[in-house]
């Protein structure tokens, strides 16, 4: 499995604020050892905002993240434009996830 960098930093985000730090920490070692190298013709080789990386987690693991996310996606159900936007950025987060 792979994310962009994008995906995976607003991850350690929510898994910070939420307080799951074992899962965070292991997102975080993630970001700094298993970028995938970019191809040599990439016009943006130093930018790790076009970043992808391998997802070294175990399946468990992964559930526990898509798990999380749903929990904390369901704080925005209803109430207004924002919260349908903010539910909708998470369910776009939990697909990324979906394997």
């Amino acid at each position: 499995m792979e994310l962009n960098y994008t995906k995976l930093k607003e991850t350690i985000t929510i898994l910070s604020e939420l307080g799951s730090e074992i899962l965070m920490n292991k997102l975080l070692e993630i970001l700094s050892n298993n970028e995938i190298q970019k191809p040599e013709k990439h016009n943006r080789k130093r930018d790790i905002e076009t970043s992808y990386f391998n997802i070294d987690l175990t399946e468990d693991e992964i559930d526990e993240i898509i798990d999380l996310l749903q929990e904390n996606q369901m704080k925005f159900v209803g109430d207004g434009d924002n919260h349908e936007q903010l539910f909708y950025h998470y369910s776009d987060l939990i697909d990324s996830w979906i394997v």
